[in-house]
């Protein structure tokens, strides 16, 4: 018989089933716990747009809904929305470079949580993270920059930008009167 242990007692990082950290029946040699995420402070950031009932949010068009440090460790990313009437979304990451009081984003990969998701029907708590076949089950809870680089990124553990989580409209976009869309992301803080 063999014993596992989780990465929240061995400070080893991640382990999986078939990799056993340490056996002996229930002790460890030099257990320490990791601290990234044991008793970690569990967060939720929203970010809300309202498309009013004279405009659209057409084909192309970008909305940055959240932003997280490259440290938070994201557990999930959940969409609450009205009913479109037509068109997909496409729901991925850019970075976000503080430039002389502004902040300048730079799309890393526009589809990494979802790509071309139909939001015709109304959505209520409905987990993207791992919609697109992109982001393996094993990142939750995960940096976000390991996350981004999922994608089309090349960040490392220094990485010193935040990450914005980034809605495009696809296919033609919606016309639907007083749209209201919110993005959840639950995570881990990284500070």
């Amino acid at each position: 018989m063999a014993t596992y242990y989780s990465d929240i007692f061995t400070g080893l990082g991640r382990t999986t089933a078939a990799t056993p950290v340490g056996s002996g029946g229930d002790t460890i040699a030099n257990i320490t716990q990791n601290t990234t995420s044991a008793h970690a402070r569990m967060r939720t950031t929203i970010g809300h747009i309202r498309i009013d009932a004279d405009e659209d949010f057409d084909d192309a068009d970008v909305a940055h809904m959240l932003i997280l440090k490259p440290t938070d460790r994201l557990v999930r990313l959940q969409i609450i929305c009205d009913a479109t009437g037509a068109g997909t979304l496409d729901l991925g990451v850019s970075t976000v470079v503080p430039d002389n009081g502004t902040l300048t984003f730079t799309v890393s990969d526009d589809d990494l949580f979802a790509s071309q998701y139909d939001w015709n029907a109304a959505r209520v708590w409905v987990d993207l993270l791992h919609e697109s076949a992109t982001v393996p089950i094993e990142y939750i809870g995960r940096p976000m920059w390991e996350i981004a680089n999922l994608g089309a990124g090349t960040f490392t553990a220094d990485e010193k930008n935040n990450f914005a989580i980034t809605m495009t409209a696809e296919d033609a976009g919606t016309t639907a009167d007083n749209l209201d869309v919110l993005i959840a992301a639950t995570y881990i803080a990284g500070d």
